[in-house]
């Protein structure tokens, strides 16, 4: 599922980069805060309704820089090659 136009309009807005991809889907779901080396990582979608009305995985790392490192260098890959058909 993509961003809709008026949330990926809202982040660019706020200088936070978006790449749309449409011919395919990228369905990792995590955050990375490489300052606070914390990871946020799980199949719910970030919405109110993964938490009241699906049963969905959540894990947090809290200040693992071990983790921090390879979901960075996971985050990293599949930006780099989102378009090129890798």
């Amino acid at each position: 599922k993509h961003l809709g136009l008026a949330r990926s309009g809202s982040l660019r807005m706020r200088q936070v980069d978006v790449l749309r991809v449409t011919r395919r889907t990228m369905h990792q779901k995590f955050m990375v805060h490489p300052e606070s080396r914390d990871v946020f990582n799980g199949s719910a979608n970030l919405s109110g309704s993964a938490s009241s009305r699906h049963a969905e995985d959540r894990f947090f790392f809290k200040n693992d820089e071990g983790m921090t490192r390879a979901f960075r260098e996971e985050f990293e890959f599949l930006w780099g090659h989102a378009g090129d058909g890798s």
